[in-house]
């Protein structure tokens, strides 16, 4: 049987062969079936993810999950961008595409910090549907999933500037390639393919979670 590392090395290999507005969903569609593999924590409770989390009136981040460490509780705002789509300009910058998704995670994590009742509540929602769901202080995070090591390791200047802009947002979000998110949990990714697992996705509907894609 196949593993979810060669299923998901074949997704992104295949990306180049359909329509490039199709090929960040067909990534999402994928993680949502096994939403395991974006939770390098041990330990999250409740064992669930909340995909297409509401941020404000008009955002939602593409996937949320609560991970309790040290006494506090994390709402891990994740958002999944076009692994094919470049992040460098031809100058080797940082490209408009890149920043956007950034900023993107730092507005949703904005929006964490203005909210905080909203947050309380949520986990309160999660807490009557799930038991088991963690207390402590409630804090968010911001993580982001785009671009591919290969091309920031194609050019020694691609390498520094990657290097000096993950480090400097590194104070208030985490930016990984999908291939970091394939080597930061390992374990995950080296397992067989098993839709039954223990971590599930589900939508926020009315305030109730209903599973993504159950069975």
């Amino acid at each position: 049987m196949q593993t979810y590392k060669q299923a998901f090395t074949e997704l992104l290999s295949g990306l180049d062969g359909i329509e490039p507005r199709l090929r960040e969903p067909r990534v999402q569609t994928f993680l949502e079936r096994n939403v395991q593999l974006i939770c390098p924590e041990h330990y999250i409770a409740p064992r669930m993810v909340i995909s297409k989390l509401r941020v404000g009136a008009d955002f939602a981040c593409d996937f949320a999950y609560f991970a309790p460490v040290s006494g506090a509780n994390y709402l891990n705002l994740v958002e999944i961008k076009d692994p094919t789509h470049s992040v460098f300009t031809t100058k080797n910058n940082m490209n408009s595409f890149f920043r956007d998704a950034v900023e993107q995670v730092r507005a949703n994590l904005r929006w964490a910090s203005q909210h905080r009742s909203q947050i309380e509540s949520l986990r309160a929602e999660l807490e009557a549907q799930f038991p088991g769901t963690e207390t402590g202080m409630v804090f968010a995070k911001g993580v982001l999933y785009c671009g591919r090591r290969s091309e920031i390791e194609s050019h020694p200047e691609r390498r520094t500037v990657w290097q000096e802009f993950v480090s400097e947002a590194k104070k208030d979000l985490e930016i990984r390639t999908f291939d970091g998110l394939m080597q930061e949990n390992t374990f995950a990714f080296s397992q067989t393919i098993d839709l039954a697992g223990d971590i599930q996705c589900y939508a926020r509907r009315r305030r109730r979670y209903i599973p993504k894609h159950p069975g």
